[in-house]
C-alpha cells in the first residue's frame, strides 16, 4: 500500500519538506532543488532497531544487530523515495555525506566495569562501522549490490 505523503515549502528557494501523512511530529524527507536542477535530500535520521523495523513492517526486531539493522535503514530510506515518488532506488542517488552512530554496549555497568564497557563499546563501534561500510559498498544484502559505486563519503 502506497503511504499518503504531505510536502510543505519551506522558503522562497525551491526546498520542501515531505512527511508521511501518519507522522505529525518531523520531517522524513527535506528536499532542496539547487541551482543545477540537482535535488539535495536529507533523510530522516533513524535507528534500524524500532524506527525502521516498523517502518518496513516486519515482525522481528533487530536491536544490537549492525547487520541486520544498517541495511534496515537503507531500505526504509529506499522506500521513502519510492512511495514519495521521486526515484525507484537509493542507487540513482550520490551520498555526500553520511551520519552514523552505533549503540551503546547495554553491558557490563560503567561504574563497575569501566574497561569491559570500554572493551564493548569499541566492539559495538567497529561492528556498526563495518556494516554502514558493508551495505554503501554494496557488500552487504543482495538487495545493496546495487548501492551506486559513487558518491560514497
Amino acid at each position: 500500500m502506497r503511504a499518503k505523503w504531505i510536502g510543505k515549502s519551506r522558503n522562497e528557494r525551491v526546498s520542501l519538506t515531505i512527511r508521511k501523512k501518519s507522522n505529525t511530529v518531523f520531517s522524513d524527507l527535506v528536499v532542496e532543488e539547487l541551482e543545477n536542477g540537482d535535488l539535495k535530500i536529507r533523510f530522516v535520521g533513524m535507528t534500524g532497531a524500532m524506527a525502521a523495523t516498523n517502518e518496513l513492517d516486519l515482525d522481528d526486531l533487530a536491536s544490537m544487530d549492525p547487520t541486520r539493522e544498517i541495511p534496515r535503514i537503507f531500505d526504509t530510506w529506499q522506500m521513502y523515495m519510492k512511495e514519495s515518488g521521486i526515484c525507484d532506488s537509493l542507487a540513482n542517488l550520490d551520498f555526500l555525506e553520511v551520519h552514523w552512530f552505533g549503540a551503546a554496549p547495554k553491558t557490563p555497568n560503567p561504574i563497575v566495569d569501566p574497561e569491559g564497557y570500554t572493551g564493548e563499546e569499541k566492539g559495538i563501534r567497529q561492528a556498526y562501522h563495518q556494516a554502514y561500510s558493508k551495505v554503501l559498498a554494496g557488500q552487504s544484502a543482495e538487495q545493496w549490490s546495487t548501492c551506486p559505486l559513487h558518491g560514497i563519503p
